[in-house]
């Protein structure tokens, strides 16, 4: 039998409490930007955006933004599912 902790098991309630709150996909406009790399919009977390410099950094900076949105702390950021922008147009 094992036997978890008290601090462990509220680590446990706390993260999926915020996994609750994330969303099955994301929905991301990727624009070039008029002073570096690319504007990043998730469109569908009001408010939600970052920059990145190059199309190597949108999955930290996507995954990153979405983490500050929900205001997720940095210590649960590993348990939380990751996102895989998908470049490509119509």
């Amino acid at each position: 039998m094992i036997v978890f902790s008290k601090k462990m098991v509220k680590k446990v309630e706390e993260l999926i409490k915020y996994q609750a709150k994330l969303p099955d996909k994301l929905e991301v406009q990727i624009t070039k930007s008029e002073d570096f790399g690319y504007a990043v919009k998730i469109l569908n977390l009001p408010g939600c955006f970052t920059q990145v410099e190059n199309t190597g950094e949108l999955f930290f900076m996507v995954n990153d933004a979405v983490c500050t949105y929900f205001d997720i702390p940095k210590e649960l950021t590993f348990s939380i599912p990751s996102y895989f922008p998908v470049l490509g147009g119509k």
